[in-house]
């Protein structure tokens, strides 16, 4: 990994929090209608929504580009753990994907669970994206097994399980009252895992 590549990825980890925790914090609070555990992120770039561009266009769009350079980034540490490669991969495109269809097919209003071909097509990117991204990370943990310590593999099966329980706790009719707090405890977590195996597996020279 060159210097440049080096510095490509630390930028996209920078950004990846910026944009997926800084910028939809902002405009969720200039949005009197909208709690922060009781409206999922996507609400905020939904169609016709205030400020749906500007979340858009500098949370969401960025947030898919930047876990898109940054998993590449740790991929690329782990030359020789093909099993870990081919789990951060899937994270990958659990992840960056599913912030991407978010722009591309952003949610009707209020985000329910039936409505237009958009939202159909929504709801069904972001069931992919969490089921993809939750089994990555179990095979990330067992890929690791002689790489990091215990202590680290035991953080990646915690956010996997964050990642799990957040997804099914959405979908629980009893938890739309908490179904912001449920993806952001999926979303954050994944990327505060992200900065952390950023910091402890080694670049390569």
């Amino acid at each position: 990994m060159t210097a440049l590549n080096v510095r490509l990825f630390y930028w996209a980890v920078t950004v990846l929090v910026i944009s997926g925790v800084g910028v939809p914090a902002v405009i969720a609070s200039l949005r009197p209608d909208y709690t922060w555990y009781g409206n999922y992120i996507s609400e905020l770039g939904a169609k016709d929504a205030p400020f749906a561009a500007f979340i858009n266009g500098f949370g969401f769009l960025p947030v898919a580009l930047s876990s898109a350079i940054a998993l590449y980034g740790l991929c690329a540490r782990l030359t020789g753990f093909r099993l870990a490669q081919f789990a951060l991969g899937l994270w990958s495109f659990g992840l960056s994907a599913g912030y991407l269809f978010a722009v591309l097919f952003p949610c009707d209003f209020g985000c329910p669970l039936e409505g237009s071909v958009r939202q159909f097509i929504h709801n069904l990117s972001g069931f992919v994206a969490y089921l993809s991204g939750t089994f990555g990370l179990i095979l990330l943990a067992m890929g690791l097994a002689n790489k990091v310590s215990p202590q680290t593999r035991a953080a990646i099966l915690c956010v996997a399980m964050c990642s799990g329980i957040g997804f099914f706790m959405m979908l629980s009719p009893e938890q739309a009252d908490l179904r912001g707090f449920w993806q952001r405890l999926a979303d954050y977590t994944m990327f505060a895992l992200i900065l952390h195996l950023s910091l402890v597996l080694p670049s390569p020279a």
